[in-house]
């Protein structure tokens, strides 16, 4: 049904690449987006991990793959391909993650070194003036294939934009295939205007969320945020 559908957005990129942003509101689907979207050699970006949840989430459904491509290829030494970058601007956090995480991994078949699989820091990405985030989020060379961003659920649409703006100019070389992002404020922020453009001048590009989820003109509806005071 197109009111289970979650609102997407295709990013404006060069003429041969674009990132697909998924909007969501809530932590339990967003935890859900997250974990059915990894691929098996993904490299994630998690900004904003708190205690570890979600990323014990993705770290898992990156293991099963693993499994699952050592069962086809039947070998089992394979090297793991895939991995989780996670930020959290809170040193508790970090460390409650970081619990969490080996807790998780303790409890799944080994595939390698845990440093190798996920790796979490204490970083604020808005607040970084000297390219620590880039580098660590592109840590042997790999730029991030999915980002996620959950930076407070609630926190202001102000920071919410910066922050996806971040992402998509610290990557422009080589975009992520997805970006998704929980952000009550951001949800609430494109029903307005799906709101706004339907009383509104029929002459200018109406935001609307279209029957497969797709947010019609939504790169300029996001323009509109990026360049609101």
């Amino acid at each position: 049904r197109p009111s289970r559908l979650f609102p997407v957005f295709d990013a404006a990129g060069d003429d041969k690449s674009s990132t697909t942003v998924v909007l969501t509101p809530d932590t339990v689907s967003y935890r859900l987006l997250a974990a059915s979207h990894v691929r098996v050699a993904d490299r994630v970006l998690e900004i904003g991990c708190s205690t570890g949840e979600c990323t014990a989430l993705v770290l898992r459904r990156l293991v099963l793959l693993h499994q699952q491509r050592m069962r086809i290829e039947a070998s089992q030494d394979l090297q793991f391909l895939g991995g989780v970058i996670a930020f959290d601007t809170s040193n508790e956090m970090i460390d409650k993650a970081r619990r969490r995480i080996g807790d998780e991994y303790g409890s799944l078949a080994k595939t390698g070194r845990f440093g190798d699989i996920v790796k979490l820091y204490n970083c604020d990405a808005l607040m970084d003036t000297k390219g620590r985030a880039i580098s660590l989020a592109s840590d042997g060379g790999r730029y991030p294939d999915v980002v996620l961003v959950d930076i407070g659920g609630n926190r202001e649409l102000h920071g919410v934009v910066r922050m996806i703006n971040w992402v998509k100019v610290s990557f422009q070389r080589r975009p992520p295939r997805l970006i998704i992002v929980k952000s009550e404020a951001l949800v609430e922020s494109l029903h307005e205007a799906e709101q706004q453009g339907d009383e509104g001048d029929e002459f200018q590009p109406k935001s609307s969320v279209l029957s497969n989820g797709v947010i019609q003109n939504g790169q300029e509806w996001f323009d509109s945020l990026t360049s609101s005071p």
